[in-house]
């Protein structure tokens, strides 16, 4: 797991108010066309953002809690730097919430993907070319989760794979597999674990979350 730092911002969070206006233009993978003015605002405890998006101007999440991350990277793989915001939404920040603005190349215009941006604790395999999305916490003193992989095919984003744990009402450790086959996911187990293969498999699952870290801290 590595930080790719983009840019740093020294905001006062003391204030009432704040607003930054920045260049993007270093790239994670990716071409960019053009350089990104991206503006970072403040309005009491809320912080959100702005960019010029082909002469006009986009917004994005209004209820980030701290300084978002900001990353161009290519996240459906044609070739074009695309940006991604993310950052905390809720109080105890469980999960990270994402904006994904894929770049058109036929427009010349930034885009934001409904299916990628509604991925909890999205991140990227730019090598093996994998979205990875889950949620490391879901209950049941931590040991519940789910963690997913994603694949684009024909300009769509596919599931390839699910995992998930979960208590039983016994307070047994239930664990599930789903892969892609024929256009379908198919369950490819389904069965009670033990307490220390349980463990062994939250960690080997949920590291994918970790590996492929790109987040840019701002």
């Amino acid at each position: 797991m590595f930080r790719l730092l983009l840019a740093v911002l020294s905001l006062s969070f003391a204030a009432s108010a704040y607003s930054k206006e920045f260049k993007l233009e270093d790239t994670v993978s990716g071409i960019l066309p053009k350089i990104i003015s991206l503006s970072i605002n403040k309005v009491d405890n809320e912080v959100s953002y702005s960019f010029i998006n082909n002469h006009l101007l986009s917004k994005g999440k209004t209820n980030f809690n701290g300084m978002p991350n900001v990353l161009l990277v290519d996240l459906n793989f044609d070739g074009y730097a695309d940006l991604w915001i993310n950052g905390c939404t809720t109080g105890q920040c469980r999960t990270l919430e994402s904006d994904a603005w894929l770049y058109d190349s036929a427009s010349k215009k930034y885009k934001l993907n409904q299916i990628l941006s509604a991925l909890p604790d999205l991140n990227i395999d730019i090598q093996k070319q994998v979205i990875v999305s889950g949620v490391a916490n879901t209950g049941c003193a931590g040991m519940s989760f789910y963690l997913e992989t994603f694949r684009w095919q024909n300009k769509k984003l596919t599931k390839q794979y699910r995992c998930e744990q979960q208590c039983t009402a016994d307070s047994r450790v239930h664990y599930f597999e789903y892969k892609l086959k024929n256009g379908v996911m198919a369950k490819v187990r389904d069965e009670i674990i033990n307490d220390p293969e349980s463990a062994n498999r939250r960690k080997l699952d949920l590291d994918l979350l970790d590996t492929f870290n790109y987040q840019m801290e701002m």
